[in-house]
């Protein structure tokens, strides 16, 4: 004989209820139903697991024992069946999202904090790395999203999510000639020595700074550190030259001015979006693209 949930379900109503009589009420059944299954269970062990009395019916001292272990693995069915259809709906399971150290704070920390507090039984693992390292492992799968400087239609094989922008500030020495205006135009910036971190987004913004200034038999003077944006910031403060930032960059306190770098009437800004791997099935990278579509609304207007 095998023994069922079913069973053990019955052997609890019958010791919650103190009867045959109510517990085939409480499961919808005729009580030779109960009698019949609970009888099985006694044959198969060879034991009483219930003394009948007129009055209804008791657990004996093992059928107390066996009654409370099926209890919880009753409990524990019910459990994993609330985390199954939780996890089919997103609300249960884990997440990996990478992204730029830069990113930390502004929209992005705002999505993970809305995830964190509507989503409590998703475990949320931040991955920080470089642009090369985070599209590789979205690609082979074992990151399920990434938030990357660039702009929608840049990869064929992932999708890709157009999210917010960060407006592009020139980061100045605070006594530099330039820090007396209120903004700055990109031709401003023509003949300035510009420091940039080898670490994203800073390779984006020496793009764009070379794509602006650049012309025939001319290119803008870059020096790319291997260093992290603080430190390239901390060497604009002591006059080793300037530098392109988003504007999540501003640091106050550093000897750093902050201008906004405009074409035009136009603000420069830099694009970012979410991109996955089309076949990824998890259920919780749905939630939070809807949490990024959504540019976690209930946060920001909050």
């Amino acid at each position: 004989m095998i023994i069922t949930l079913r069973h053990l379900y019955y052997m609890s109503l019958v010791a919650r209820t103190g009867s045959f009589r109510s517990a085939a009420e409480a499961a919808g059944v005729s009580q030779p139903v109960i009698s019949d299954q609970i009888a099985a269970i006694e044959s198969h062990y060879g034991v009483k697991l219930f003394e009948r009395r007129q009055a209804g019916a008791r657990p004996s001292t093992l059928g107390w024992d066996y009654i409370q272990s099926a209890d919880r693995i009753l409990c524990e069915f019910e459990r994993m069946e609330e985390r199954v259809k939780s996890g089919a709906e997103g609300h249960y399971g884990t997440l990996s999202v990478g992204y730029y150290k830069s990113l930390a704070n502004g929209a992005l920390r705002a999505a993970f904090r809305s995830m964190i507090r509507c989503y409590p039984d998703v475990r949320l693992v931040p991955v920080v790395a470089g642009l090369d390292d985070l599209e590789r492992v979205v690609r082979n799968g074992a990151l399920d999203l990434a938030v990357l400087a660039t702009e929608a239609g840049g990869y064929d094989d992932l999708r890709l999510l157009p999210l917010w922008s960060d407006r592009v500030v020139a980061a100045l020495p605070e006594h530099h000639p330039l820090t007396e205006r209120d903004h700055l135009y990109w031709t401003d910036l023509l003949g300035e020595k510009f420091l940039f971190s080898r670490h994203n987004p800073g390779p984006d913004l020496a793009d764009m700074l070379t794509a602006k200034l650049a012309s025939p038999g001319r290119r803008p003077e870059i020096d790319i550190m291997e260093v992290n944006r603080e430190d390239v910031l901390n060497f604009v403060g002591i006059g080793a030259g300037v530098s392109l930032q988003c504007e999540s960059a501003i640091t106050p306190g550093i000897g750093v001015a902050f201008r906004e770098v405009r074409e035009g009437t136009m603000v420069s800004r830099v694009g970012y979006s979410a991109c996955w791997r089309e076949d990824n099935d998890n259920p919780a990278l749905n939630v939070f693209l809807e949490i990024l579509r959504n540019g976690s609304r209930h946060e920001l207007d909050g």
